[in-house]
């Protein structure tokens, strides 16, 4: 970097870019940037952007901090537009390096864009990000993307895509954040998993998987996890666990067992739900089969299945009887389904009054979701309204682990809670360990913070509640 300024150009006082280098003194730097926008001959045009490079920098370094009040330039020749028409447009003095060019025009260019200094002034900052793009600026390429404009991800894609071809597989994985060709996309990803890079082999191993070849998908999942991916090594886990899940039971049921062929069914349908490609209708052969010899679990799973169109046409009738009968052979899952099919009438009429019988049953039961669900029935529905009664199901769906319930149980007590509600809510998540410290974290706070909850989470603290406390204080910073 060079310090001192050509002759041709008259320097401020000798402690003015020092002092404008501290950030504290944009003033020193708008010295600068005036002396360097000056005309100059070619032999100081290094020398001038040098020093213009620094100042700039400097400049938006302290302006970001402040509110512009001293950040200006006057208008006209020393103004920013004028510094960006000369070092950053067409007649842009020949012979810089594009390195200078590129990281002057790019600072020059979020002066502009953040408005500090002079009004935002989008065409000028995009002209000075473009130049800085095109001089191989990673982050001005970057700002043209974040300005709207496609030629910047064109530009970085360009340039990993050289990369990636020329065996780069670091350039590879990038390619894949700006290429807009899907197969281009995939193709970059295998190359970069082929280079080793862990979370271009779980990316990959999505796509086998969705492909419908699991031994790609796992093979894939696999290397991700020795290449030292936790998540991978996480879904790896579990696809093992379902699988051995799927196989143990699959002989007995193929023998007849119905218990057996639930059980296959039910890992069968944890597959589908869970994993790129996997198909419903295993699940439903299996619910069927064991739903045939009267196992009122699979008669309800197959409800659900009917009733959603998963793996068979959908069949509302049907699903209506083979829940109902499930539900009142106490398989709590198939009582919520049901419960559903008469609080809003489908293939019978609407009954919101049963629906909350079922759903009472099955919250007694201590099914979260029932619960959950009873919660709104008696929030939302005039025939059976009642608002104690939802904020009592939600509580139970709260102390059953359902987050969202412990979360309208605050919304709705509001000034009406007291001490116990508050130990009740705070000891569910407390249960859970680090899971419901992280729930509390970003589900109960916002809830927590109003007026009427202060009095019954300090009257739960004094009562000897340490998550009251620990959460009374976190308020309170």
């Amino acid at each position: 970097m060079l310090w001192l300024l050509p002759a041709a150009l008259a320097a401020p006082p000798a402690g003015a870019l020092a002092d404008c280098q501290t950030r504290e003194r944009p003033d020193q730097c708008l010295a600068w940037l005036a002396a360097t926008s000056a005309e100059s001959t070619a032999p100081a045009d290094l020398a001038a952007a040098e020093i213009l490079n620094s100042a700039v920098y400097s400049l938006l370094a302290a302006c970001s901090s402040r509110d512009g009040t001293g950040c200006a330039l006057d208008s006209g020749e020393d103004g920013q537009a004028a510094l960006i028409d000369r070092w950053c447009g067409a007649d842009a003095p020949p012979g810089l390096p594009g390195s200078l060019r590129a990281s002057l025009c790019l600072h020059l260019g979020e002066l502009r864009e953040r408005g500090l200094g002079e009004p935002r002034d989008e065409a000028a900052a995009l002209q000075a990000f473009r130049v800085s793009c095109e001089a191989d600026s990673y982050f001005g390429c970057l700002a043209l993307i974040r300005n709207g404009d496609a030629t910047g991800k064109a530009a970085l894609a360009g340039r990993f895509r050289e990369g990636c071809q020329g065996g780069s597989p670091a350039d590879c994985e990038q390619l894949v954040a700006f290429t807009t060709d899907e197969a281009e996309r995939l193709w970059a990803w295998e190359r970069a998993c082929e280079g080793d890079y862990p979370l271009a082999c779980q990316a990959v191993s999505t796509q086998r998987f969705a492909e419908g070849d699991e031994a790609g998908g796992y093979a894939l999942l696999k290397k991700a996890c020795e290449l030292g991916r936790e998540d991978a090594c996480l879904v790896l886990t579990e696809h093992q666990s379902r699988e051995a899940a799927i196989a143990d039971p699959a002989a007995a049921c193929r023998s007849g067992d119905a218990d057996a062929c639930y059980r296959h069914g039910v890992a069968l349908s944890d597959k589908a739900a869970t994993m790129p490609g996997a198909i419903w209708e295993p699940a439903a052969v299996a619910f069927e089969v064991a739903c045939g010899s009267r196992h009122q679990p699979a008669c309800g799973e197959l409800g659900r299945l009917l009733y959603h169109g998963k793996g068979l046409e959908r069949d509302r009738d049907r699903a209506a009887k083979l829940l109902k009968r499930s539900c009142k052979a106490d398989y709590w899952p198939a009582c919520d389904g049901y419960a559903e099919m008469l609080r809003f009438g489908e293939s019978m009429d609407e009954d919101p009054v049963a629906a909350a019988a079922v759903l009472e049953r099955a919250c007694a039961g201590d099914y979260a979701d029932a619960c959950w669900s009873l919660g709104w029935l008696r929030s939302d529905d005039p025939p059976v309204q009642d608002a104690e009664a939802a904020v009592d199901a939600w509580m139970k769906a709260c102390t059953l682990g359902v987050v969202d319930g412990c979360e309208q149980v605050l919304e709705r007590l509001g000034a009406g809670a007291d001490a116990a509600d508050a130990q009740t809510v705070l000891s569910a998540y407390a249960a859970r360990g680090e899971a419901g410290a992280q729930d509390l974290k970003w589900f109960l706070l916002p809830a927590l913070r109003t007026d009427s909850s202060a009095a019954w989470l300090a009257a739960a603290c004094a009562g000897g509640d340490a998550t009251a406390c620990a959460v009374q204080s976190a308020l309170a910073q």
